[in-house]
């Protein structure tokens, strides 16, 4: 009986340190807002071979959709292959929420999707 009771003991502390950091990260994760006249974005700066943007690209917009979040994912080419700028334009088409453009582009692409239209 005393075994018994120090299993659901452990699996009750285990519960509730699992319940705790899942709503902390939920906190941590909600409180970004834009504001009145204000745009997120993420960037993501590639560079050469990117076989793992997909998933990267993935990863963020699932962060960003579960915590309600809404942000443009953009894609900065620092100089990458044909091949993973293709992949990078191919994910662009699929989402509307990912954009690419070339490093150096990334100050006017920022200051076109801020001003008000």
């Amino acid at each position: 009986m005393g075994m018994f009771f120090e299993t659901l003991t452990t699996l009750f502390i285990a519960s509730g340190i699992v319940l705790a950091v899942w709503l902390l990260y939920g906190r941590l994760a909600t409180s970004l807002r834009a504001g009145k006249g204000e745009k997120l974005y993420s960037v993501i700066y590639a560079c050469g071979s990117a076989p793992d943007l997909d998933r990267t690209v993935k990863a963020l917009s699932a962060l960003f959709s579960r915590s309600g979040i809404e942000m443009q994912i953009v894609i900065a080419d620092g100089g990458l292959d044909p091949e993973s700028r293709k992949m990078a334009e191919l994910i662009a088409r699929g989402c509307e929420d990912v954009s690419v453009c070339k490093a150096s582009e990334l100050y006017a692409f920022f200051k076109a999707g801020t001003e008000e239209e």
